[in-house]
């Protein structure tokens, strides 16, 4: 009962903080997921080494203040208190003459990698829940990282193929030495798993925040998938207990090489098929009226400047601010979203106007918003 309580809770607040992710650009939520990756392994981690009371005292704690802090950050993205009849979350938004395909290449990718490091992990070596709080610190660690350090920003889709380059080893060790790789093993799938499940979750946040779709169907689907592959992954074991302290058979090698060839066909598929963070991936917001895709208004303006700034030859980040100046935030709310100085920012915007032919921000709107409009 415990159990099904806690997973109940950890499912609203995935959905609760899905509305906050929905609203921000895709660089604050990759800058603050990284952080809550690795300040949750490490809040796990300093509990876990700490006395019977303080684990007792967390346990009933750290829900109440992820929800709190939930609520506050609710105004802080725009999301008012409906009550008072201001503003409607976009996940309960009625919408009319609206619908939504559904998700099933993220979904999917998400899913295969959750059954494979759970068949590892668990139905194999069961290492217990150390890879994964050590895959989450390290993944965590080396995101924030790579923001700090790459002054044009980190490539969301990148991750797919560090994923898939983890899963690839984390396979190879079981296929080469067996259980005596199997905490290697289990951290290597466990990573790849993190990070496409960071990349899935991201390509949501930026699907609800560009074209205006319900987090509530995005996150939904993607959660529920993932609890249900991590379990037939974990319920290997039972359908196969023979492979639990995996041998070097031949064919526990062949189940290996089936499910890594499975798992690796599939991630590679996806990230084929799509390669950009802004593509599809099978998720549309389409008028049923038209039959046709339906644009919203931030997605004109988003579509205008990826028009504009492959036109005039603009890197990721200017293209990433001139989003910003065209929906009228101001210098210290780039700061603050980019983490970067005022005198950076001001450089990247002069280098924007001189590179667009514009002058002021008004001539800017004005030519994205014409851009963005064309079919």
């Amino acid at each position: 009962m415990a159990g099904v309580c806690t997973g109940f809770s950890a499912g609203i607040l995935l959905l609760a903080w899905a509305e906050v992710y929905g609203r921000m650009e895709p660089g604050r939520v990759f800058v603050y997921g990284a952080l809550s990756l690795a300040f949750g392994a490490l809040a796990y981690l300093f509990i876990t080494q700490s006395s019977l009371i303080t684990r007792q005292f967390a346990t009933f704690c750290i829900p109440a203040a992820s929800f709190l802090m939930c609520t506050m950050s609710y105004k802080y993205v725009g999301i008012e208190n409906t009550a008072a009849g201001t503003q409607v979350p976009p996940s309960i938004a009625l919408q009319p003459q609206t619908r939504y395909s559904f998700p099933w290449k993220p979904v999917l990718m998400m899913g295969v990698c959750g059954f494979s490091a759970a068949f590892v992990d668990v139905a194999l070596f069961s290492q217990g829940t150390l890879p994964h709080i050590l895959a989450d610190l390290i993944v965590g660690v080396l995101l924030i990282g790579l923001v700090f350090i790459s002054k044009q920003g980190v490539k969301p889709v990148v991750l797919v193929g560090l994923s898939l380059g983890c899963m690839v080893l984390g396979i190879a060790s079981v296929a080469l030495f067996g259980a005596q790789a199997a905490f290697a093993a289990s951290l290597l799938t466990m990573l790849s798993y993190v990070i496409i499940t960071f990349f899935t979750y991201a390509l949501l946040a930026n699907k609800s925040f560009r074209h205006g779709i319900p987090t509530l169907w995005l996150f939904g689907f993607a959660a529920a998938a993932r609890i249900a592959f991590d379990h037939l992954g974990g319920f290997a074991r039972m359908a196969f207990p023979h492979l639990n302290g995996l041998s070097s058979s031949q064919l526990d090698l062949a189940v290996m090489a089936v499910i890594g060839l499975v798992v690796i066909g599939v991630i590679a598929l996806m990230w084929m098929s799509e390669r950009s963070f802004n593509s599809s991936w099978a998720i549309e917001r389409i008028d049923t009226g038209a039959s046709a895709p339906a644009r919203s208004e931030r997605e004109i303006i988003l579509l205008g400047c990826e028009r504009q700034a492959e036109a005039a030859g603009l890197t990721e980040r200017e293209t990433e601010i001139l989003g910003m100046l065209i929906e009228g935030q101001t210098y210290q709310q780039m700061c603050s979203n980019l983490l970067l100085s005022p005198n950076t920012i001001k450089t990247h915007t002069r280098h924007v106007y001189g590179k667009l032919g514009v002058h002021t921000r008004e001539e800017a709107v004005a030519l994205i918003k014409s851009s963005g409009e064309k079919p």
